[in-house]
């Protein structure tokens, strides 16, 4: 006959109960959460710029913005320096947090350290920075970034676009009072992912669209910037924009780049619904009838007019709801000539190709195509809110590799023409018709 040790039973069941207690207890649990949720406690893992622990219940007396971007998403980048100034206005109240839950430490420290050639002043930023955890994917599940989720008190407040994060609206939410934060919406968690599906549904697969275009309203939910794809079916080549701006349209339709804002001559009363607007406190409302999506399918062979029949759509449409068209007109302008110096040209084919910063001031443009260079020039002066025009009269090939180590600040003429000098180029002031695009009022 067997005898039972009950205390070894009783002390089996108390450490299968222990183990289960904490595996129940030990990590809150985790699912998606909605505005008006419980926010658990959950610590951020793999931390930048930040020394110690740091987790939300650590934070529950204060505002907490959680950021969602990516290095590949240029308006996370440009709204980080706006970011750093409100956490210091907001010191003590406010904790803005990054989270990063797609990329390495190591991608993002080389691509954000590429981008400061291009961005001056751009960093890691002195913000905590959490890389690599998936899991506040799931507990604030979005499609695209910039995305915020505001928390306070413990509890989720908002899930928003970035630009709901001002002044105002931090001031207003610290005071309890209400403040206007839009609810981001996210087609894509509803299985719908706009960058793959067409703006346009075909109503049967028997329907072969030959050449279309259409716009549209804004929507949230179809986040920003756009796409091509080219069908083979149908033979199409097929461009869409998604949320832009009147102004942005504009520019992808005459070729004008981003950064190129003195190529641009707006001459209408109402030059406000042009452009976001810099007082985000009210964004929603101009977003709503100021942005629009559009999309644009031409035959393969017809590709390269693709601009041109956009030029015609934009025209045609916005002439009906907003009175404008834009042109191309050729005026006189001061401009700095980028021309072929009296030196040897500084050509360095067994280098290899590379942007290197040599300090905060200066960049090394080494082994880079003409067709580089005069762009680098272009977007450090014609990115100013001023006449200045630069053109290139250097006649050579653009694709010919030059290495020039140009300063940062590409206004200071003097310093600017002596890099350039030392590399077989030069530079001169003086004035010459360029064309620009100048979007007008149509005189009735």
């Amino acid at each position: 006959m067997k005898i039972i040790n009950y205390k070894i039973i009783q002390g089996f069941i108390l450490f299968i109960g222990l183990v289960l207690y904490s595996k129940v207890h030990a990590q809150p649990a985790i699912r998606a959460l909605s505005i008006g949720d419980t926010v658990p406690d959950l610590a951020f893992q793999n931390l930048m710029n930040y020394d110690g622990q740091l987790s939300l219940g650590m934070l529950s007396d204060k505002l907490v913005i959680i950021d969602f971007w990516t290095t590949g998403c240029p308006s996370c980048i440009s709204a980080i320096p706006e970011l750093e100034q409100l956490q210091k206005e907001f010191s003590g109240k406010l904790q803005i947090i990054m989270v990063n839950p797609w990329e390495k430490k190591e991608a993002i420290e080389k691509r954000v350290s590429a981008m400061k050639i291009l961005r001056p002043g751009i960093g890691l930023t002195t913000l905590p920075n959490a890389y690599g955890d998936t899991i506040w994917r799931t507990i604030f599940p979005h499609a695209g970034t910039p995305h915020h989720i505001w928390i306070y008190k413990n509890k989720m407040i908002a899930s928003t676009n970035s630009y709901n994060a001002t002044k105002e609206h931090i001031a207003k939410v610290l005071a309890g009072e209400k403040a206007l934060l839009s609810q981001k919406t996210d087609l894509m968690l509803d299985g719908f992912n706009i960058k793959k599906n067409s703006l346009i549904k075909k109503a049967h697969p028997s329907l072969k669209p030959m050449f279309y275009s259409a716009f549209f309203r804004s929507n949230h939910g179809f986040g920003g910037g756009g796409s091509s794809q080219i069908d083979t079916i149908n033979g199409l080549f097929i461009s869409r924009f998604y949320n832009r701006p009147i102004i942005d349209l504009y520019k992808s339709a005459f070729g004008i780049r981003p950064y190129e804002k003195s190529r641009v001559s707006i001459e209408v009363a109402d030059s406000l619904s042009l452009y976001f607007p810099n007082d985000y406190n009210d964004i929603d409302s101009w977003y709503v009838d100021n942005c629009f999506s559009y999309e644009i399918g031409v035959p393969i062979a017809s590709k390269n007019l693709l601009q041109k029949y956009m030029q015609t759509d934009l025209n045609r449409y916005f002439s009906e709801i907003k009175k404008i068209e834009g042109i191309v007109e050729s005026r006189q302008f001061p401009c700095w000539i980028l021309k072929k110096g009296k030196g040897e040209l500084n050509r360095q084919p067994d280098q290899e190709s590379k942007l290197e910063e040599i300090d905060p001031n200066t960049v090394n443009y080494q082994n880079q195509t003409v067709a580089s260079i005069y762009n680098a020039l272009r977007s450090g002066i014609e990115n100013v809110q001023h006449e200045i025009k630069i053109v290139n009269e250097t006649d050579l090939d653009p694709q010919l590799k030059l290495s020039v180590i140009m300063p940062v600040d590409k206004m200071d003429f003097q310093k600017l023409k002596k890099s350039l000098n030392a590399a077989g180029l030069t530079i001169e002031k003086g004035n010459r018709k360029v064309d620009v695009l100048v979007i007008r009022t149509i005189m009735q």
